[in-house]
């Protein structure tokens, strides 16, 4: 904009060189105006930057859910390694108790024989004296327990 005196200057002058003067500073107007605002090449360039990023954040979403699952995966695992464990070490206990009370060591010719669901560990040929432990559903000759 131009100051009051400016104006006055411009007012005196020719007709033909006060609208050039005028044309000019209209044009330094539309020039800021223009740098002022987006051009159609770089908003174009700012939509293939947001198309960009949203292939990005559907990439990293999928990443993600893939990642969820593979925990969920290994949670399974951990638990089903922690149950084994349990298992182990309820077997090692047994395995303990029965070879602590060796065959005949309360009667004379005495079998002892362990079994563990399909596996079994027999330390005479006579048939055991089962009984049942209702705690882990294994069967063990009374010497055993």
């Amino acid at each position: 904009m131009f100051s009051t005196t400016l104006i006055r200057k411009i007012s005196e002058l020719e007709p033909p060189v006060r609208e050039t003067i005028l044309l000019m500073e209209e044009m330094e107007r539309e020039r800021t105006r223009w740098e002022e605002s987006v051009t159609k090449t770089e908003f174009n360039k700012l939509k293939e930057i947001v198309r960009e990023l949203g292939k990005s954040v559907n990439e990293l979403a999928e990443a993600q859910k893939r990642s969820e699952e593979r925990l969920g995966r290994l949670e399974k695992t951990v638990q089903e390694l922690a149950e084994v464990q349990k298992r182990t070490e309820e077997d090692q206990e047994t395995y303990a108790r029965a070879f602590s009370n060796p065959p005949g060591a309360g009667r004379s010719g005495a079998k002892c024989s362990l079994r563990l669901g399909k596996r079994s560990l027999s330390l005479s040929s006579r048939p055991p004296q089962e009984i049942s432990s209702s705690r882990s559903g294994r069967s063990l000759c009374a010497y055993c327990l």
